[in-house]
C-alpha cells in the first residue's frame, strides 16, 4: 500500500520509531495524532504502551540530568529538588522574623559590685 492508502492503524504501527520520538521530547497525544493525522483515540489504542515507554524514558533522562546539574554545585537545582523530593520548604522574611527563637534568652548573671576581679587593683594598693 502506498502511504496515502493507509489505514490509520498501519499508518500508527509503521510510524511507531517517530511516535516514540514525538513522545520522548514531551509531545502531547494531540500533538503527534496532528502530525500523522489520525485521532487521539487510534493513537492511544494502537500506540499506547510505546508512548508510555518513550514518556518514561524522558522523565527518566530529564531526572538524570537534573541530578547532574546537582551533583555538580547548581544551587537553584539543589533548592528545587530538595522542595520535590524531602519537602523542604522556603520561608518568607515574615514567617523567620515570626518564628520563636532557637535558643531562649537567658539573663546574664551580673558579678557583685564588692568583689575585686582585676588583678591591677591589688597591685595599685602596693604602691
Amino acid at each position: 500500500m502506498t502511504p496515502e492508502k493507509l489505514t490509520p492503524k498501519q499508518k500508527v504501527l509503521t510510524l511507531l520509531p517517530e511516535i516514540e520520538g514525538m513522545a520522548m521530547i514531551a509531545c502531547t497525544d494531540s500533538e503527534i495524532a496532528g502530525v500523522l493525522s489520525v485521532s487521539e483515540a487510534t493513537l492511544k489504542k494502537y500506540a499506547a504502551q510505546p508512548l508510555a515507554r518513550a514518556r518514561n524514558e524522558m522523565r527518566q533522562g530529564l531526572r538524570r540530568m537534573q541530578w547532574e546539574r546537582c551533583k555538580a554545585g547548581s544551587d537553584k537545582m539543589q533548592i528545587w529538588l530538595g522542595q520535590q523530593y524531602i519537602g523542604q520548604r522556603r520561608e518568607s522574611r515574615e514567617q523567620i522574623i515570626a518564628a520563636p527563637p532557637l535558643y531562649p534568652e537567658v539573663p546574664i548573671e551580673q558579678e557583685p559590685e564588692n568583689v575585686v576581679s582585676d588583678a591591677t587593683d591589688s597591685g595599685a594598693a602596693d604602691s
